[in-house]
Parts: structure tokens; C-alpha cells; sequence
């Protein structure tokens, strides 16, 4: 199994940033994002490939270079990670959500969204169908976009960075799982690893425990999310 994921935009190409001195910076923390679930991921026993454009200089270059970098790619999944942004507040929680365009895509957002929201108490704004983004139109595999919360939101800003472990954890978790599914999957062995006090876990379904494994096949120990669905 192999995944390919990268971060928005780009180093000459900058996405959204929230007020200092408490706003996240799109592009640095997709970027710190991407690199600790792929730390996470290849814990777990998954080729990870990670990307991030330091060349371009126009959006549509941006945009071209990172679908042609995953099209470039033997693998069987795109993620890529992004901050979301409205209006700035500090007082009011936005949230996460993820972005597809296929119906196996539906469900690889489905799941991410979920996991990201339980594990760490971001309000879950579901997975959303995005039919106008190059990044899901483009790429060849099933794939997703997270918006990992809102950059100009200091409740979510705060909450990511206390959690930003958990966060990635828990991308990585279902990153896993879902690439196990894969019709030949790589027999994996139970790997486990904890951020912040949180045991993740994961077990692929060839693994020799089997059912009577004592560690689930993606487990996130930890606090549950307010499942709240916003508009967005």
C-alpha cells in the first residue's frame, strides 16, 4: 500500500493566514501536518510519499505541479491538507471538515473527518462534495482534502496546537485502514504508537492476530468531539 500526500499551495504560492499573534499560517502548518502523518503513516507500515511546491510562482502552476507530482506516482491514495478560513473571531469554534468528489472518496472523508473530531474535539463539519477543486479533479486515486480547521478561528487555533499529535494520529489512523482495503493489501503487523497520552493503533485485516487481536483496528483513545455538523 502507498499514499501520497502533500500540503496546499506553496512556498511562493501562500494560502490563508489567521492574525498574529495567535493565527496559524496555512502553508507552514499544512506542512507540519503533511510530514508527521507521514511519519505516522510508515509507523504503520504504509510507503508514504510526501510533496510540497517549492517552485512555483502562479496558482495555476501551483496547482498543476502538486495533481501531476500524485499522477506521477504508483499509489493508492491522494490526501492533501490545507487550513480553512472565513472571518477572524476569537471567540467562536469552526472546525474541521474534509473535501471529496468521488463516492470512494465520500468515504475516506467520511471516515478522516470523524477521526479527527472524536480524537481531538474539533466540531466536525462532515465530509463536503467539492466538484470545482484541480486537487480532486485531477488526481487518479481515491482522494481527499482536509481542511483541518480554520486558521483565523482562535478556539480552533488553540485546540490544534495543544492536539496537533492527535491530529495528525488520527488523519494517519484512517489513512491506514482505508489503504488496507485495497484488493492486495501488504500484510501488516500490529503497530501502535501514542501522542499526547493517546494510544493509536492499527492492525491490517491479514494480520495473524485476527479478530482476537486486543487492539482494535484503528483506536483512538481519547476524548470525544461534539459531533456538531456545521454550514460551511
Amino acid at each position: 500500500m502507498k499514499v501520497v500526500i502533500s500540503s496546499g499551495h506553496g512556498k511562493y504560492i501562500r494560502g490563508a493566514a489567521g492574525p498574529l499573534p495567535w493565527g496559524l499560517d496555512e502553508v507552514n502548518e499544512a506542512r507540519r501536518v503533511v510530514e508527521q502523518v507521514a511519519t505516522n503513516l510508515r509507523s504503520f507500515g504504509v510507503e508514504t510519499i510526501t510533496y510540497h511546491d517549492d517552485v512555483s510562482h502562479t496558482q495555476s502552476e501551483n496547482l498543476t505541479r502538486i495533481v501531476d507530482f500524485h499522477n506521477s506516482k504508483t499509489r493508492d491514495m491522494d490526501i492533501s491538507i490545507h487550513f480553512n478560513a472565513y472571518e477572524v473571531t476569537t471567540t467562536t469554534a469552526r472546525g474541521c471538515e474534509v473535501l471529496y468528489v468521488s463516492s470512494a472518496g465520500l468515504e475516506l472523508a467520511d471516515e478522516i473527518v470523524d477521526k479527527v473530531c472524536d480524537a481531538v474535539g474539533f466540531i466536525n463539519r462532515g465530509p463536503k462534495k467539492r466538484t470545482d477543486l484541480a486537487f480532486l479533479n485531477g488526481t487518479e486515486e481515491i482522494a481527499a482534502l482536509v481542511e483541518v480547521c480554520f486558521c483565523d478561528a482562535k478556539p480552533d487555533c488553540d485546540l490544534y496546537r495543544k492536539e496537533f499529535e492527535n491530529v495528525c494520529a488520527a488523519i494517519a489512523s484512517r489513512a491506514a485502514f482505508r489503504t488496507s482495503l485495497s484488493p492486495t493489501p501488504s500484510p501488516l503487523a500490529c503497530s501502535v504508537f501514542s501522542a499526547r497520552g493517546h494510544a493509536y493503533a492499527f492492525i491490517a485485516p491479514a494480520h495473524p492476530h485476527g479478530a482476537q487481536c486486543p487492539l482494535s483496528r484503528s483506536l483512538a483513545c481519547g476524548r470525544k468531539g461534539s459531533g456538531l455538523r456545521g454550514q460551511g
